[in-house]
């Protein structure tokens, strides 16, 4: 992809959030993280990133700031990770940099966003400053940086097994009206991988385009003329739809708890109430989402569920699936003259 303007000018990238539509954790693996299978569909809810020139500073160095308080900006961020690996694989290359993230999908919330900046930026500099990295490298450095990146490297749907560092790319788009709900309270992923109940049998991914089989045949199948029309019909995929972390005891109000409330359980019902075929939670949560039959059909569900009693601290988004080439990790543009976010 040609880049517009100046390599060494001011330029911005948009990144787009992720659910999974279906989750299914197989067991522990050696190395202490949960073998899973999911698939994951971007989604149009998005972040920006603003790149630009840091004069004075050594090559390779980054000063990221943020327009949400409770985002770390030092090396504990993906973003400045990316950039890290980067500037030692590919050392002098890079100048110094400021970032800026302006920060649209809540962290904690099971929705990617942190690892979706960091495929942004690793793609992002790479092109922007010619550095040459093959996709077999770009995909090694994101799996370093977190099971969620490698997805984001490309976008769309997606199978995403092992950690879901392996990353197997549908032949067709999932195409769906999604409802986001968004609580004000996130959770940590290790605790609800942790919270998971002692001897809990794994149950099938039954929204994976294929049931068995290593990755190689769940992307042939997933070819198939059988999952082209399960993804063409919402009313059939939404009846799929599960998550296995639901049942993690760390969940505020997850599936296995008994009370007649819940934060989890309760978002899902709303949705449902609302006119969702179905509801899920994304990720480790907390945030949940609703398919709905088309886009005006969510649009009315997420004016209305702030309305519900059930739903206090929760915001209601209307969004949908996005397909690679809306992906924001490949959309890179420059910025206006004084676009640049002061303090």
């Amino acid at each position: 992809m040609t880049l517009p303007g100046r390599a060494g000018g001011s330029f911005l990238v948009r990144t787009p959030a992720k659910v999974n539509l279906g989750l299914e954790v197989l067991g522990r693996r050696p190395d202490g993280y949960h073998q899973i299978r999911t698939l994951l569909a971007a989604v149009s809810l998005r972040d920006t990133l603003r790149f630009a020139p840091d004069p004075g500073r050594a090559p390779g160095r980054v000063r990221l700031t943020c327009d949400d308080p409770g985002v770390p900006e030092d090396g504990t961020n993906l973003v400045v990770r990316a950039v890290t690996l980067l500037a030692e694989r590919f050392p002098g290359r890079l100048p110094a940099l400021r970032i800026h993230l302006e920060k649209r999908i809540p962290a904690g919330r099971g929705l990617g966003g942190g690892s979706s900046d960091a495929a942004a930026t690793l793609a992002a500099l790479d092109r922007r400053f010619a550095l040459g990295a093959s996709r077999g490298e770009l995909r090694a450095l994101a799996a370093r940086i977190g099971m969620d990146v490698p997805f984001f490297l490309r976008g769309g749907t997606a199978v995403a097994v092992g950690r879901g560092e392996q990353v197997f790319p549908l032949a067709e788009p999932v195409r769906l009206s999604l409802v986001l709900l968004i609580p004000d309270f996130g959770v940590s992923t290790p605790a609800a991988y942790s919270g998971l109940p002692r001897g809990s049998s794994p149950r099938p991914l039954r929204a994976r385009p294929a049931s068995t089989g290593p990755p190689a045949a769940t992307m042939r199948r997933s070819s198939g003329s059988g999952a082209r029309r399960l993804l063409r019909r919402p009313e059939a995929l939404a009846r799929c739809l599960r998550n296995d972390l639901e049942e993690s005891l760390a969940l505020p109000g997850g599936v296995s708890d008994a009370s007649a409330g819940g934060s989890i359980r309760g978002m899902r019902r709303a949705l449902e109430s609302a006119g969702a075929l179905a509801s899920a939670m994304s990720g480790s949560g907390s945030a949940v989402f609703g398919v709905f039959r088309d886009a005006e059909a969510a649009q009315r569900a997420a004016r209305r569920l702030p309305e519900d009693p059930e739903l206090a601290g929760a915001r209601a988004l209307a969004c949908w699936t996005i397909p690679p080439a809306a992906s924001g990790a490949s959309r890179p543009g420059d910025l206006a003259d004084g676009a640049w976010p002061s303090g």
